[in-house]
């Protein structure tokens, strides 16, 4: 209490010191239970053989939604190989002028998707192979997924699937399979969608 003259002056006052606590967020990604250098194997292939092998992307481990992109960038193997069992979606297939190279998806936290990969070498007239196996390379990334992203996929794979407006091109008859820079004739990729979180890359 102050006293000045006849006027009184009073004040309390108190001092709260704290901390800020935080958690981090566990991230966990994985393919196969691994997190590098998996392998998909087929096993003993043979013309008229048909199969499939899973692919196993987990977020179980972790607490946030894992976003993924997925390609088979180059094998001898990847005209065998399909998203599906009735084998009318391939990897890659150039005959038919349908390739659906990869594939995009969001996988809650705590949860995984299995990805069944089919394999198929049909009956056909002079198919031999001067080596013994089949192979190809396989690509996947995973990136955390707020449910923010303005459109889906992100493209952490560098796939240029700029969808043109369907105006004609001197490069192909169909405009959406590719893109002109100068006088070059560059392949780029379709999206189509498997859900609203899901979806394939083709072209």
């Amino acid at each position: 209490m102050v006293i000045a003259g006849t006027v009184t002056y009073a004040f309390y006052q108190s001092s709260i010191n704290g901390i800020i606590n935080s958690t981090i967020a566990k991230w966990d990604f994985k393919a196969n239970n691994l997190t590098d250098n998996i392998k998909l194997d087929f096993g003993e292939i043979y013309p008229g053989k048909t199969g499939s092998v899973d692919l196993v992307l987990s977020a179980e481990n972790s607490d946030l939604d894992v976003y993924y992109e997925l390609i088979f960038p180059s094998g001898t193997i990847n005209y065998k190989i399909y998203w599906n069992s009735e084998h009318t979606k391939p990897v890659n297939n150039p005959s038919s002028g349908l390739w659906y190279v990869g594939r995009y998806g969001v996988i809650k936290a705590g949860s995984k998707e299995t990805i069944p990969i089919y394999f198929y070498w049909p009956y056909e007239n002079n198919d031999t192979y001067s080596s013994t196996a089949l192979t190809s390379t396989i690509k996947i990334i995973g990136r955390q997924y707020t449910g923010t992203s303005a459109t889906l996929p992100i493209n952490m794979l560098g796939l240029d699937f700029t969808i043109r407006n369907g105006s004609s091109d001197s490069c192909s008859n169909d405009a959406y399979n590719y893109r002109t820079i100068g006088t070059t004739c560059i392949n780029h990729y379709r999206l189509e969608t498997i859900d609203s979180t899901h979806g394939y890359f083709k072209y």
